[in-house]
């Protein structure tokens, strides 16, 4: 599935006109480290699984891309749960995927782990600031 995924927090009033893929109040831009993050929120469980898919698929047709949507109340839920991950807890779910043990492929693996911090780190501001603004989130992969 997808090469990209973009973030953004959307206010209720676009989401009732149904103006998708508009430039929200906010956007995150994860590029290729969204599968990597998706892999490390699934071992962090509930709500934080639903941070990248969201409850429901605004898509109906075929094709490879996924355009998701994650309710005001969902994302107060979720940006709490985002807040409350340590460091630690963070690493650990980035750990739980790792596959390559070789001192060989150690340095493209710290590379990763300094990537999906930062990623994580704009999940969380996104997130905060749509909680706080009591915003949608809509996104967007392909």
């Amino acid at each position: 599935m997808g090469l990209t995924a973009t973030v953004t927090a959307v206010a209720r009033g676009d989401i009732r006109q149904r103006q998708f893929f508009s430039t929200g109040i906010a956007e995150v831009d994860l590029d290729k480290a969204w599968s990597r993050l998706q892999e490390a929120l699934d071992t962090l469980g509930s709500p934080l699984k639903l941070t990248l898919r969201g409850t429901r698929s605004l898509l109906d047709d075929d094709d490879d891309c996924v355009h998701g949507l994650v309710p005001p109340a969902l994302v107060k839920r979720i940006s709490k749960a985002l807040t409350a991950v340590t460091k630690k807890q963070w690493l650990a779910a980035i750990e739980a995927d790792k596959k390559e043990r070789t001192a060989k492929l150690q340095e493209y693996h710290d590379g990763w782990v300094r990537e999906l911090q930062a990623r994580f780190d704009d999940l969380k501001g996104i997130y905060r600031l749509a909680a706080r603004k009591d915003a949608y989130i809509e996104i967007f992969m392909c």
